[in-house]
């Protein structure tokens, strides 16, 4: 699966029974259909693999970089494969001097 999220764009891969249901629903929540210049956009992003394989391999060393950095000032983070995390807060109320 692929997202641009700046052109609006995304595709999902799925089995005919989901992709059905979503465009059944599709016109509920994007009600937005795409230019050619998003099209091409989307059609370059599939062409370009090195490219895209270079951002994710960035994206997952900043997310790596930052959990560590979180984990060395004491904060609990959840171990993630995910462009997201989550963290333990208690420890910025306990103390006064990780929040300014």
């Amino acid at each position: 699966m692929r997202n641009l999220a700046g052109a609006h764009i995304g595709f999902a891969v799925a089995q005919e029974p989901l992709i059905s249901d979503m465009r059944d629903v599709k016109f509920d929540f994007n009600p937005f259909n795409i230019s050619a210049v998003t099209a091409a956009i989307g059609i370059a992003s599939l062409e370009d693999e090195d490219y895209f394989q270079a951002r994710i391999a960035e994206i997952i060393e900043t997310l790596d970089h930052i959990i560590a950095e979180l984990r060395h000032m004491g904060f609990e983070v959840a171990d993630s494969h995910t462009m997201v995390t989550s963290l333990s807060l208690h420890l910025c109320i306990q103390s006064r001097s990780l929040v300014r």
